[in-house]
């Protein structure tokens, strides 16, 4: 293996770790939120999982008495069942952030981007 073709898997293994962390924190975050088992109930299954991806419904009651819905998207791996996003109220957390992120990345390079992420400098908005 080339010296380029390492340093770019290293460089997409340091991204992928600063994302994922990245991702992780913003979930738990927002998932401190609730206060109790009663805002929060696990829906029925709807459509059809597979044994490697599946996804777990659930809604969230606000305190102005209504419904969010928030969806949980969980891939298989050799560790067992891994959460990969969170779609809440139909907006995908991953798709939303990849499409901040990419152009970042375009513009100051996977390193630059890795340094900010680990150093809390990337804010992500939820939109």
């Amino acid at each position: 293996m080339r010296f380029c073709a390492i340093k770019r898997a290293l460089e997409s293994v340091g991204f992928s770790a600063a994302m994922s962390n990245l991702l992780i924190n913003r979930y738990a975050d927002g998932l401190l939120q609730f206060r109790s088992s009663e805002q929060f109930e696990v829906l029925p299954m709807k459509g059809k999982n597979t044994e490697k991806l599946t996804r777990v419904r659930t809604r969230i009651r606000l305190t102005s008495g209504s419904y969010a819905p928030v969806d949980y998207a969980f891939r298989k791996t050799d560790e067992g069942w891994k959460a990969f996003d969170v779609t809440v109220e139909g907006i995908s957390y991953v798709l939303t952030f990849r499409n901040q992120i990419s152009p970042r990345v375009e513009a100051e390079g996977i390193d630059k981007v890795t340094t900010d992420i680990i150093a809390g400098n990337v804010s992500l908005n939820e939109q």
